[in-house]
């Protein structure tokens, strides 16, 4: 009977242990501020949208660079240009394996 108790606790140990870490490890995806600085287009791997959720409570465009992420403002202008220069970017390539196909 003290044996069972003792691995129900460590068993429940375990589980707040293991839900206090995905916690974290999700609120550490979040944007919590923006970067200042402007890459080129032509390193842009891509992007995604952040969107106001429960622990993220920044809007953002998060950049794709190879080996990192950056966090933009999604209302500046610069923001909005770099992920047109990448909707362009997969635009052409997308027009590029069409034609090949055909």
């Amino acid at each position: 009977m003290t044996n069972s108790k003792a691995c129900l606790a460590a068993a429940l140990c375990s589980l707040f242990f293991l839900s206090t870490f995905l916690s974290s490890a999700h609120s550490a995806s979040c944007c919590l501020s923006y970067s200042r600085r402007r890459p080129p287009c032509k390193l842009l791997l891509g992007y995604s949208i952040q969107t106001i959720t429960g622990s993220c409570d920044l809007p953002a465009v998060i950049l794709h660079l190879p080996g990192k992420f950056l966090c933009a403002d999604p209302s500046m202008r610069w923001t909005q240009k770099l992920q047109l220069c990448v909707e362009e970017r997969k635009r052409r390539a997308a027009q590029v394996l069409n034609t090949s196909a055909d």
